[in-house]
């Protein structure tokens, strides 16, 4: 816009100059940049239109212990005009719709070309955040003219949590669990999340995944694989939002999803199949994630990074006993944005204020 103006002041100039001194040479120059900036305008008009950029649905941050992420950007010239000078601005925003400054990001395009860009942002929390070119503006040759190019390119960007491994002992209890729930099997498919299997003769009435089809082949008979009680998932794991009317900070929000993360990837790594719940305000209902791989726990981080978290009416405890009346588990946490640690609706541990020291130093009684 500048730019613009410090062209058509100049114009005014040299027209001024040009009646007021009656001046050829004023006149010449006068003549010269009108036609240019005709020339420059109807160029950058057409050009405007043959321009589109392009962003992927879903950029990852792959290395969690990295704050600095990487990403690429398409951008299409269609036209028979190379574009010397673009500037693009950026819309970034995170899960709070709090913006968050990024510089200009300048480039050029040759005629008829797609070119691939790349660019870096620099980020200090974990989550989900928005990124949108807000807009383009395409410069002349001379730099003297410049005009807006509406861009709709977006893009969600997440930045996974890094956990972090906290101690925990498990008890007998915890270690030979075993589900008592009929509808266990439509949870966990297969027969990998069983304590033993013996191998005996098929009998009418036996799934046929549970046949041993090798050992049958060499037999040539049908053996099934006898399978004991299912594992079950001993431990619920809650999230909510914290009694607090304040929102939560950005840096405290990170840090609530580090500490989810962490939980839900100590109980992995001691062997500990478990549920992470949270209510669903879109679906007014419990949502329930089980996790006994690293599938299973990846998915629930990318889900998670995608909730809003609320607060129910109703206390999570018994929305799920009411939920899933035929559930049993053994223990139950609850971790709220407020940083707050409850075990069986016992307060565990209060780490607001403090560093991921207060709850790497703890440790977890199953």
């Amino acid at each position: 816009m500048v730019f613009n103006l410090i062209t058509f002041l100049l114009l005014l100039l040299c027209l001024y100059l040009a009646i007021l001194y009656q001046s050829t040479a004023a006149c010449a120059l006068f003549l010269f940049l009108f036609i240019d900036w005709i020339l420059e305008l109807m160029i950058l008009l057409y050009s405007r239109k043959h321009l589109k950029i392009e962003l992927p649905d879903i950029i990852i941050n792959d290395n969690e212990a990295n704050k600095l992420l990487e990403f690429h950007l398409q951008a299409q010239n269609t036209g028979i005009f190379p574009m010397p000078y673009l500037r693009l601005k950026w819309h970034f925003t995170d899960a709070f719709q709090n913006k968050i400054s990024l510089p200009d990001y300048y480039f050029s395009l040759s005629a008829k070309k797609t070119s691939v860009l790349s660019g870096t942002i620099s980020n200090d929390y974990y989550g989900k955040f928005h990124l949108q070119a807000n807009k383009v503006r395409i410069y002349s040759f001379t730099h003297l003219l410049s005009l807006p190019v509406a861009c709709k390119a977006k893009a969600d960007i997440l930045f996974y949590p890094s956990p972090f491994v906290i101690p925990i002992q498990l008890s007998e209890g915890i270690r030979f669990f075993s589900a008592e729930c009929d509808g266990f099997e439509e949870i966990i498919s297969g027969t990998g999340s069983y304590h033993t299997s013996d191998i005996r003769e098929f009998l009418p009435g036996d799934k046929l995944r549970q046949i041993h089809w090798k050992l049958s082949a060499r037999t040539d008979q049908l053996l099934v694989k006898e399978t004991g009680r299912p594992k079950g998932f001993p431990v619920l794991l809650f999230l909510e939002k914290g009694k607090s009317d304040k929102k939560a900070s950005p840096s405290q929000y990170s840090t609530f999803l580090q500490y989810a993360a962490s939980l839900s990837y100590s109980f992995l790594y001691y062997g500990c199949n478990h549920f992470v719940v949270w209510y669903n305000e879109k679906e007014h209902a419990l949502l329930r994630i089980p996790i006994q791989n690293e599938e299973d726990y990846l998915s629930f981080l990318h889900q998670l990074l995608y909730e809003t978290l609320t607060a129910s009416k109703e206390n999570l405890y018994s929305l799920y006993s009411h939920t899933y009346p035929c559930d049993t588990y053994f223990t139950a946490f609850l971790l709220n944005t407020d940083l707050q640690i409850y075990q069986n609706q016992q307060l565990l541990l209060d780490c607001s204020g403090n560093t991921s020291e207060a709850l790497k130093n703890n440790t977890l009684i199953l």
